[in-house]
């Protein structure tokens, strides 16, 4: 529910078989770790193909690792980039219990007719481009905490998730992940600021991404976490009267 980049630089030395001490030297060559790290996004969909039916799919950057440096900024997501559609789809894969879908820009294509509906010239079903090797438990925990961002306040140790302000109040409840990255734009301070989700969160029809690039640095700095809420919100009023789900699995 909150964010911790001690927590994931740990996992990151666990994955090269280091056991974190204080002022411990980092091993330099992160080439195994590295591609162990970046193969399990790679089944989330971030750093390759969504399969999206368009041409000239960006897939982001993942630039070489160079030094332990480079595999420990990889670890709390900030060395490779991602687009919005590989992170829908990274979203939509927790939402779907661990099977990433194909994405489409429609459901079916249809031949043209003035007075009704055209006969169906193509359609498009679910296509399970993979499914994530991880046990169902692990699974649970993942989709818990992703609740708890949306929607938990910890009142014995006061802390909050970390899109609670947001998205505490919404119906049906959603869940998803917030991520902040610090940079700099003309010698002054900015945030990337990146907002996922899905809802609702026990049984999802529906999931979005945001990306809100240079945000100023100023306190209060989440504005853009409500655009999700707006996301939310508005799908529910408009699409799903009479829609079918969107996850058709």
């Amino acid at each position: 529910m909150v964010s911790s980049n001690t927590y994931m630089f740990k996992i990151a030395l666990a994955i090269m078989g280091e056991e974190y001490s204080p002022n411990m030297p980092l091993p330099t060559d992160v080439t195994a770790a590295g591609y162990a790290l970046r193969n399990g996004l790679y089944q989330f969909g971030l750093g390759v193909s969504t399969g999206i039916d368009l041409p000239n799919e960006a897939r982001g950057l993942s630039p070489q690792l160079t030094n332990p440096m480079n595999y420990l900024y990889l670890s709390i997501g900030q060395y490779d980039t991602y687009s919005a559609l590989q992170l829908s789809q990274y979203m939509s894969t927790f939402a779907a219990d661990g099977k990433r879908v194909q994405q489409h820009l429609a459901k079916e294509v249809r031949g043209s007719n003035a007075n009704e509906k055209g006969p169906v010239l193509n359609s498009y079903g679910t296509n399970v481009l993979n499914t994530i090797s991880i046990t169902e438990s692990e699974m649970t925990q993942i989709q818990q905490g992703f609740y708890d961002v949306f929607n938990t306040h910890d009142e014995a140790r006061d802390m909050y998730g970390t899109g609670w302000d947001a998205y505490q109040n919404l119906e049906p409840k959603a869940a998803g992940k917030t991520g902040t990255a610090e940079s700099f734009r003309d010698g002054d301070p900015v945030l990337n600021q990146t907002y996922l989700g899905y809802a609702p969160y026990d049984n999802p029809d529906m999931a979005f991404s945001i990306i809100f690039p240079t945000m100023p640095s100023t306190v209060p700095f989440f504005p853009a976490q409500f655009m999700g809420q707006d996301v939310i919100e508005k799908y529910y009023e408009i699409l799903l009267p009479g829609a079918e789900p969107l996850l058709q699995l």
